[in-house]
């Protein structure tokens, strides 16, 4: 049977509508009901997604209510809150945020006498512009992108800095993360994927 021209299935998607099937994806993969490789695979159906009716196959088999909000753990799947930034604190410590996680669409980094490690080379995103915000005083953050990801610097600086290596071109539909906030006495790091460790220059793998 051809659908009506008058179906709501025919209707284009907007953005909104694409942001509240990647939110219901990132909930079911936090929750276990998909794995990294199928959460990866349907937002990126997502986002090249024209109408309703492309949508709707994407949660299908999943619960699109009623779905509990997740905690965030140390453990190698981190996620934030539905719909709340991530904190990550370092206070004469450090932290290291890598491996299997979802990258938020907000997160605030705040770093004092300590240092903070964001790798996203592993990660996944259920949103394309990520805000990282960071707040930096004696102390810095390492960031970490794939390949393609742009990444924008608005911080303030006071006698610090932000440095960014390896980057080459942004990919048209990747991720865009810009950076905001203050950097006091500290410095932000940012490596890309074609970003090379001396280690790697010299032939070895890490």
């Amino acid at each position: 049977m051809q659908p009506r021209p008058d179906d709501p299935k025919l209707m284009r998607a907007s953005d909104s509508d694409r942001q509240r099937i990647a939110d219901v994806l990132a909930q079911a993969y936090s929750d276990g009901r998909l794995t990294l490789a199928e959460h990866s695979e349907r937002t990126d159906a997502v986002w090249g997604a024209k109408t309703i009716g492309d949508l709707e196959p994407l949660v299908a088999d999943l619960s699109a209510t009623g779905l509990p909000t997740p905690v965030a753990v140390e453990t190698s799947r981190v996620v934030a809150p539905a719909g709340q930034p991530l904190r990550v604190v370092s206070v004469f410590s450090g932290s290291d945020q890598a491996g299997d996680w979802l990258v938020p669409s907000q997160i605030n980094a705040f770093v004092l006498f300590g240092g903070s490690k964001l790798d996203m080379r592993q990660a996944a995103f259920p949103s394309l512009d990520v805000e990282l915000q960071v707040n930096v005083g004696f102390g810095g953050v390492d960031l970490w992108v794939p390949p393609g990801v742009a990444v924008i610097d608005e911080t303030i600086k006071l006698f610090g800095g932000v440095e960014m290596k390896g980057m080459g071109q942004p990919t048209p539909g990747a991720p865009v993360i810009r950076l905001k906030g203050f950097v006091l006495f500290g410095g932000v790091q940012v490596r890309g994927g074609e970003y090379k460790t001396f280690g790697q220059r010299l032939g070895f793998s890490r």
